[in-house]
């Protein structure tokens, strides 16, 4: 069996590539999509996440398996994080088949073609190996100590600017009297709250002053973390103030990264 998978951007039909020609395939070893260059598949498009999904052949079937993306997959609208592939079958891994930055997988099961290729032990075992290194990467990063202090820094200006205005509009708006003053404290958590959860969950990866020195926070695999592992690494500052927020716990982790299972490392794009 051959089976192909058509990439479309914007309409157009941009690659075409065979995955049964990739060594390991027919073992079930996964062949991973993505933006960052040392994906198998590499899409170098904003809708795509840095590690978007893998690819596997499991027992005849071929599956797709979102990778903790941000924009997900979808077939005919409906979201999935798993997906059985079929003869014709048209996943959407962008934002949209209206966006002209969307990429679209098709793809088509050959039918009898030439004899599955049998991959090398030694070729399967060097693949195998390779999607070890991919997964355990952050561990491996420089330490960026450095630039984690002054983003730190940064983003305390930013948010000091950010609670300054804030109260300052409900004091003109509401005064500072009895309930407002536990309403302003309130407002100022949520908002430093929200500033570093969203931040840290979205595309770019970190917040403004990560960004400014080119740093982002990923998970163990090096994917981009979701809002609530992003809400868990803010809570656990708590606890890293105890050890003075040192990076002392292997690869350049705080307590909090240990805690949220995350690493901060330099932006590769």
């Amino acid at each position: 069996m051959r089976y192909l998978l058509g990439i479309y951007i914007g309409g157009k039909l941009q690659r075409k590539i065979y995955l049964d020609e990739f060594p390991g395939f027919f073992e079930g070893v996964p062949i991973t999509v993505g933006r960052r260059e040392t994906n198998d598949i590499c899409i170098p498009q904003n809708t795509v996440s840095r590690q978007h999904a893998t690819i596997k052949y499991n027992r005849g079937d071929i599956e797709l398996t979102d990778s903790g993306s941000l924009n997900k997959l979808s077939v005919n609208g409906k979201v999935y994080n798993k997906i059985t592939l079929i003869n014709g079958m048209q996943v959407v891994i962008g934002t949209g088949t209206s966006d002209p930055e969307s990429v679209i997988l098709l793809f088509v099961d050959k039918g009898a073609a030439p004899a599955e290729p049998t991959a090398t032990a030694e070729k399967t075992q060097t693949r195998k190996k390779q999607a070890v290194n991919r997964q355990h990467s952050p561990k491996k990063e420089k330490s960026v100590i450095g630039r984690r202090l002054f983003a730190s820094m940064a983003d305390m200006v930013i948010c000091l600017f950010m609670i300054i205005g804030l109260c300052g509009i409900i004091a003109l708006i509401f005064g500072v009297r009895g309930k407002i003053k536990f309403f302003m404290a309130f407002s100022v958590m949520l908002c430093f709250w929200l500033y570093f959860a969203l931040a840290e969950s979205g595309s770019n990866g970190g917040t403004m002053g990560k960004n400014i020195f080119g740093i982002v926070v990923v998970d163990k695999e090096g994917n981009e973390i979701g809002f609530g592992k992003a809400t868990v690494r803010l809570a656990a500052k708590f606890l890293s103030a105890f050890t003075l927020f040192l990076p002392v716990f292997g690869s350049g982790r705080c307590l909090h990264d240990v805690i949220a299972g995350t690493y901060v490392i330099r932006k590769k794009d």
